[in-house]
């Protein structure tokens, strides 16, 4: 079985809609919707069924038992109808805060009544059954309008067949984490042979290897891109003679094109002894070396200043000249690659060969992608592209680039980098923005910087795959990471991928539902990979909002929690000291200086009450005293330039919610700030935010204090 199949059946077992009647259980304990507890929803009850209607992103509605369930009692079992479906069903239970939410996933649509039947146990690892359940809070997904009939909610133990079910997935959970350490263990293995350079020619590819001595069975391999790796390899796997004398420096040239049109850039390497079998040699390698057939490009304008904006896309392009006025340098921007494929509708289409194959690309979006980065490039802002996956599939292309994990439960999905056909689709579209944005033309802009997916310290929410082990996740990850690298610097020398990651950092303890990793453990394998198969033009994206995304005043987060140590459980701007030194350490370096870091979202939230404007103004100047003189920061991307009634009840532009005749909305107090930041007139734009946040907090956000390797 291979292991992401394994995967599916534990994600099978733990979480499943059924349309089958378990054993009755006197053990079973009944639960009625609280219509006086809920929110953004309408209820409606008739003889024991509950009728919903969802009127806002944040429907949720309570459940009450009149007797405590047993600790028994851990399969969730309700009846519902719900012609549209939910998608990102939750739970919480009491009380509900971050740490009790439990994703239960998809209810897929239904026109009739249909049983659902989550295991909690599963779901926790044994948390929820630490104690009997009085209530819970259930929350209907991030959709107004829709419309739910739910019925017969009750905890009860397993039947034999779940008991059953349960067995088999714990020992496919064993074998899960065996090959989880393993692919940690390849890593780490010492091999007697290095590939030291992959370089890349017009027609022709050139790999230099080290190696102190090899047996005479020993072969130069190459693996596809999307050839599995770690746990075995093709039946027949391409090989290459190695010189007689396999010894000291070894250099082998090979043809770069096949017959058929596939460019061998887009290859693995690796050393291996093929007497019986192959017995890996080295350590895998990529391409590395693309001087001899990247475009005379050059370099972006020196900006002249980090200040930059999140997500200022081609709908805002209205008030574009705002950036201007703001003194913006650096932009973020949202690239959908599904969205960049045709739909079968549409008639005006770019076509375009890659590998043998014809991609069709959709002229409408392209345009305006065009227009958007040519914009930017004439006014020297620089574009960091986010990189994004949705489950878009309204192309047959859209579809193969989803990965086949991937759950609609999260708001983007890893892209397939499995399987020929999903690879293929996926490269022919990061390569079409290479080639067509690499700044060698003015028409249509440029882009400098990749961001790879986003915050995939919280994957299952933002860039899914379901829910795998992390070096399971992040061999697949850093395999896109260094896909985009490739396709990118191939073209433009100026070019770099960066990893996007939240405000979290060293957790306590491990996520046993892997839906979430450690921050520090993501970059401390990020760094293991990079030794072992070589470096690439890879940065930081870091999101350090405040501790509490509600409330701006950030000077005033935890200290337990926001500590000047590595392994501090967050990173705010409060400490946002721990970040620059944690990417100074040796195993970071590339070329013996420090990876650039770019602050590509975080922002802080205010009502449009005076107060809070200004508690949001101060966190600006507060976080800006802080980013000076920081040898290793490139851009701090403000997010968002206008507030958004999608993100949750957060207001953290510099703009208001849109209201009639203003469709983007209003200038805040930290519109003003943020204009005067970093200017001759900053003293004197920032003197009544500095008296508000007090000569104590300016004090705090000028100092440097020192940065412990522990907690003491």
């Amino acid at each position: 079985m291979k292991l992401f199949t394994k995967i599916a059946v534990v994600l099978r077992a733990a979480c499943f809609v059924a349309i089958f009647a378990p054993l009755p259980s006197a053990a079973d304990t009944d639960f009625r919707l609280d219509k006086d507890r809920a929110n953004q929803i309408s209820v409606r009850e008739e003889s024991g069924e509950f009728f919903l209607e969802t009127l806002g992103i944040d429907p949720y509605i309570y459940a009450e038992s009149k007797k405590q369930s047993s600790k028994k009692d851990f399969m969730l079992e309700f009846e519902y109808f719900c012609p549209q479906g939910v998608e990102g069903a939750e739970l919480f239970t009491e009380p509900a805060s971050p740490q009790s939410r439990i994703i239960l996933g998809s209810l897929p649509d239904t026109q009739r009544w249909r049983k659902a039947v989550f295991n909690m146990s599963e779901k926790t690892f044994g948390k929820f059954c630490e104690s009997g359940k009085r209530g819970f809070r259930l929350d209907f997904g991030r959709k107004s309008g829709v419309k739910i009939g739910i019925r017969n909610i009750k905890l009860r133990p397993p039947d034999a067949e779940e008991k059953a079910d349960m067995l088999k997935s714990q020992e496919i959970r064993k074998n899960i984490i065996s090959h989880d350490a393993a692919i940690e263990g390849r890593f780490r293995e010492k091999f007697p042979a290095r590939i030291e350079k992959v370089k890349i020619l017009p027609d022709s590819i050139e790999i230099s290897i080290k190696a102190a001595s090899l047996p005479k069975s020993a072969r130069l391999v190459r693996l596809n891109f999307y050839d599995e790796a770690y746990f075995g390899f093709p039946a027949a796997p391409q090989s290459y003679s190695l010189p007689d004398s396999a010894s000291g420096e070894i250099s082998v040239r090979l043809k770069r094109f096949s017959e058929g049109g596939e460019d061998l850039i887009l290859s693995k390497w690796f050393v291996a002894d093929l007497s019986g079998g192959y017995k890996a040699l080295s350590h895998l390698a990529y391409p590395s070396d693309f001087s001899a057939i990247q475009k005379h490009i050059s370099p972006p304008p020196k900006a002249g200043s980090i200040k930059g904006m999140g997500a200022a896309d081609f709908p805002r392009m209205e008030i574009f000249g705002e950036l201007s006025e703001l003194g913006v340098c650096h932009i973020t921007s949202n690239v959908l690659v599904n969205g960049l494929f045709a739909r079968p509708w549409e008639k005006e289409i770019i076509e375009r060969k890659f590998c043998g194959r014809t991609y069709k690309f959709s002229a409408a979006i392209v345009k305006h992608y065009d227009k958007t980065y040519r914009y930017f490039l004439e006014h020297k802002i620089k574009v960091s592209a986010i990189l994004l996956v949705n489950f878009d599939r309204s192309s047959d292309c859209a579809k193969l680039i989803i990965h086949p994990r991937a759950k609609p439960d999260g708001a983007y999905a890893m892209p397939n980098l499995q399987d020929k056909e999903g690879f293929l689709a996926y490269a022919a579209a990061i390569d079409f923005l290479a080639d067509r944005y690499a700044g060698d033309n003015p028409e249509t802009g440029r882009i400098d910087n990749y961001i790879i997916h986003n915050e995939v310290d919280y994957a299952s929410d933002w860039t899914n795959m379901g829910e795998p082990p992390m070096h399971v996740y992040l061999a697949e990850y850093i395999k896109s990471m260094r896909l985009t690298e490739i396709l990118a610097r191939s073209r433009n020398p100026h070019a770099r991928v960066f990893i996007s990651l939240t405000h979290g950092f060293k957790k306590a303890e491990p996520d046993p539902s892997w839906r979430t990793y450690s921050v520090k453990e993501i970059l401390d394998f990020l760094a293991l990979s990079t030794a072992a198969e070589g470096d690439f033009e890879w940065g930081l994206a870091y999101h350090p909002y405040p501790l509490n995304l509600f409330k701006a005043d950030t000077w005033n987060d935890d200290k337990s929690l926001c500590r000047f140590d590595f392994s501090t459980p967050y990173i705010t701007p409060k400490n946002i000291d721990v970040i620059f030194e944690y990417m100074k350490r040796p195993e970071f370096l590339s070329g013996g200086k420090p990876r650039r870091i770019i602050f590509s979202e975080q922002g802080f939230n205010s009502e449009y009450d005076d107060i809070s404007q200004n508690t949001q103004s101060a966190a600006m100047l507060y976080m800006w005293e802080k980013m000076k003189n920081r040898d290793n920061l490139e851009a701090f991307h403000y997010h968002n330039w206008c507030d958004n009634a999608m993100e949750g009840g957060l207001k953290i532009g510099l703009r208001t919610l849109p209201k009639e005749g203003k469709p983007f909305g209003e200038r805040k107090k930290a519109w003003y700030v943020y204009k005067a930041l970093g200017t001759e007139t900053e003293a004197a734009g920032c003197k009544n935010t500095a008296q508000f946040l007090g000569e104590k907090n300016i004090r705090e956000a000028k100092s440097r204090p020192a940065v412990r390797a522990s907690q003491k």
